[in-house]
């Protein structure tokens, strides 16, 4: 739920974020990662 929160405040922070890719995502048992992120600004 960690990493949903803060990409959401990402995303609310910065505006100009048009388009947000997270792939892959990984998912532990306590916690996730993001291994790679795509950002298209407007």
């Amino acid at each position: 739920a960690k990493i949903l929160l803060n990409t959401s405040r990402l995303v609310m922070d910065h505006q100009e974020i048009k388009e947000l890719d997270l792939n892959p995502v990984m998912v532990y048992e306590k916690g996730a990662k993001t291994v790679d992120a795509r950002i298209i600004l407007e």
